[in-house]
């Protein structure tokens, strides 16, 4: 019996070894995602990813705008196997863009979006932070 159950274990233990780690977030919290990130929930399934910068005319800190301007990012949000890739934007009525999506009763909300543009600094790609929150919207 004990010689029908090694290889399972070996099995189950490298399956393991294949798997991501969770990095987890509350849901109904506020979390931040770095730029081309994938953060997993460990209990439930629920996966986001920080895929692309798409727009970023935001108004720099350092200056004095007639208009705020927006950012939009792509993101993927993925729950219970349904999947979904959208772009969220900082300003709905500017863009074709919402700032929230819906999936399989659970809905991703963008919050912010940083580094805030500066004229005195140059961002990369990777110094970009997506601040979201995941809310459950139906059983």
């Amino acid at each position: 019996m004990k010689q029908h159950l090694l290889p399972l274990f070996f099995l189950t233990l490298l399956s393991c070894q294949n798997e991501e780690p969770c990095k987890t977030f509350e849901l109904e919290k506020p979390v931040e995602i770095a730029f081309q990130e994938t953060l997993t929930h460990c209990t439930e399934s629920i996966s986001v990813s920080f895929l692309d910068i798409i727009h970023d005319s935001r108004c720099p800190e350092d200056v004095v705008c007639i208009w705020q301007g927006f950012v939009e990012v792509k993101v993927t949000f993925s729950v219970k196997g349904l999947e979904k890739t959208a772009y969220l934007s900082s300003s709905p009525s500017a863009t074709d863009s919402p700032s929230e999506i819906s999936v399989n009763g659970y809905t991703l909300k963008m919050m912010d979006v940083t580094p805030y543009p500066n004229t005195s600094a140059k961002f990369r790609e990777e110094d970009y932070r997506l601040l979201y929150q995941v809310e459950k919207t139906a059983d």
